[in-house]
């Protein structure tokens, strides 16, 4: 993928995973849901995958293929609803918080 692309949140990706992820098929496309932007370079993804409906994967852009911004987002609503993602992530962030936190409190 071009270093020109940008992604934004609520964009439906199509990406594959990195050799260190050891995928069992490493021209597999996955499709997802952008939900949060870290950096311009990572950001977290929902899933829409049928097995893997709803899970997050934390997705680098030089994993993306290309990129839909036209695509209907009403259907990732309903397998992900934004709500539970957000609590889910809050609760996340509010772990790595702790464990930050823990470890320079040594």
């Amino acid at each position: 993928m071009s270093s020109t692309v940008s992604v934004q949140q609520g964009d439906v990706i199509v990406y594959r995973l990195l050799a260190s992820q050891l995928p069992t098929n490493p021209d597999r496309e996955w499709t997802g849901v952008v939900r949060r932007v870290y950096t311009p370079a990572v950001f977290l993804v929902v899933l829409l995958e049928e097995r893997y409906r709803g899970e997050l994967e934390l997705v680098q852009l030089r994993q993306v293929v290309r990129v839909d911004r036209n695509a209907v987002q009403g259907s990732t609503e309903e397998c992900c609803p934004a709500k539970e993602v957000e609590a889910t992530l809050e609760t996340q962030s509010n772990a790595s918080i702790d464990l930050v936190n823990e470890t320079f409190d040594q």
